[in-house]
């Protein structure tokens, strides 16, 4: 029997390539991941059968009332797809198992057949489909009892896809927030998809267009949690879609410029910008609480980077009572960082104007979505108060959900953009680069 080559998307492959306990990728919708593991359950079937191996691959989902609900037609699909995989394969209304009797799938949900997955022997390969709410418990009971050990010291693995939706799902804590060393992890949408269909397509521009409260949940892998009354919704939801979110690289030969929020009581925010041509790249993201200045001067110094200018808001100029300096934050940051230059963002008369602003630079913006990651979610999360006695959303942004100032920094840059001032800086920025924050201890 002649086996022939698979086609995955590029950003799949090395998921599956070399030894791994835990193959996992998320995102949105038409990534081809469903179909991509499906598929390669079947290759893993293959090769553990034509080995002489014999055991059981679980497709398994949170919940599973009916064989309707499971992965049994993605893998029937992905199987008939291969000719050599169809050679090897029986397929039949309501299973699949290889000819040679080797291989059997077995599908099941995790909620209510715990108890006897366990009992099952064999368990070769555990793919866990629409795992978003999956259980830290069923986790727990599931990793164990996929423990199977070759002669060639490869052992059984997990497999797992999913959506995100909730930032505190336990999926996402185990595999994205903290994976495990022998884990290889991905994220994938549509964009990644070198056969993303056109009917796909055009469902996905209605939603950008119609749906975009939903859109970055359901097509680029974002939580579902915009809330209503959000805004920078639609800019951020075209930013994803025009690809200007995602990893950024740092141009050397650039200086960068932050843009700061400080309070006297609340949080401090720090987004820090490279300006490369026309893209205003946010490269790097700082919030802290409750924080001396001296903590952020110092995240900064471990950047590494050539500073222009830092760009402070007009209530940075004013000396804060009661403290024991008794001195400005802006004298403050200049005794931290002498050699900096500081800037004072004039006060906007119109805090709506200078949200408006916001939304008119985002055409420019390009955000790396790891570092600024914090960031970006505060940006998403960004609101008008609701009005209980009027029914509606003010015109008020919320203060009390800690988005703000994250928000409010950015508009620093919005409000230094407007007025023409980044490019005057870009021309006048001449000779050689120093470095801001050198000699800091």
């Amino acid at each position: 029997m002649s086996v022939g080559q698979i086609e995955l998307p590029p950003k799949l492959v090395s998921v599956f390539q070399g030894e791994a306990r835990i193959r996992a990728a998320w995102g949105g919708r038409g990534s081809g991941k469903t179909r991509s593991f499906a598929l390669m359950t079947a290759v893993e079937g293959y090769r553990y059968g034509t080995a002489g191996i014999s055991g059981q691959i679980l497709c398994g989902r949170e919940h599973l009332n009916s064989l309707e609900e499971s992965s049994l037609e993605e893998v029937k699909a992905a199987i008939r797809s291969v000719d050599w995989l169809e050679d090897y394969y029986e397929i039949g209304e309501r299973y699949i198992r290889s000819k040679d009797g080797r291989i059997k799938y077995v599908f099941a949900g995790l909620r209510h057949n715990l108890d006897s997955i366990k009992s099952k022997a064999k368990l070769l390969l555990a793919w866990i489909d629409e795992a978003e709410g999956v259980s830290e418990e069923a986790w727990r009971k599931l990793m164990p009892t996929v423990r199977e050990e070759q002669a060639d010291g490869t052992g059984s693995e997990v497999w797992v896809t999913w959506n995100p939706e909730n930032k505190d799902s336990a999926t996402h804590k185990r595999y994205r927030l903290d994976p495990a060393d022998n884990a290889k992890v991905v994220k994938v949408n549509w964009s990644d998809n070198p056969w993303f269909p056109k009917v796909l397509e055009q469902e996905r521009q209605e939603d950008l267009k119609r749906r975009a409260d939903t859109y970055g949940h359901v097509w680029e892998g974002d939580f579902l949690e915009y809330p209503e009354g959000a805004f920078w919704l639609r800019e951020i939801n075209k930013a994803y879609t025009e690809g200007r979110i995602g990893r950024m690289p740092v141009v050397d030969t650039h200086p960068c410029l932050t843009f700061w929020d400080i309070g006297a009581s609340d949080g401090t925010a720090v987004w820090v910008c490279q300006q490369v041509g026309l893209e205003y790249r946010l490269i790097n993201f700082y919030e802290s609480w409750g924080e001396p200045y001296s903590h952020a001067v110092k995240w900064l110094q471990t950047l590494d980077l050539v500073f222009d200018a830092h760009y402070l808001p007009h209530d940075a100029d004013h000396k804060r009572q009661g403290q024991i300096s008794n001195k400005s934050p802006k004298q403050m940051l200049r005794e931290l960082m002498p050699s900096s230059s500081w800037r004072i963002v004039p006060r906007i008369q119109e805090l709506l104007w200078g949200i408006q602003q916001t939304a008119d630079l985002f055409p420019y913006l390009y955000i790396d979505d790891v570092k600024c990651a914090a960031g970006l979610d505060h940006l998403k999360s960004y609101r008008r108060k609701w009005s209980n006695s009027e029914s509606r959303w003010s015109h008020i942004p919320d203060k009390s959900e800690g988005h703000s100032e994250a928000a409010d920094a950015l508009r620093q840059l919005a409000q230094v953009f407007a007025s023409g001032d980044l490019g005057r800086r870009n021309k006048k920025t001449t000779g050689p680069l120093k470095r801001g924050i050198k000699g800091l201890a």
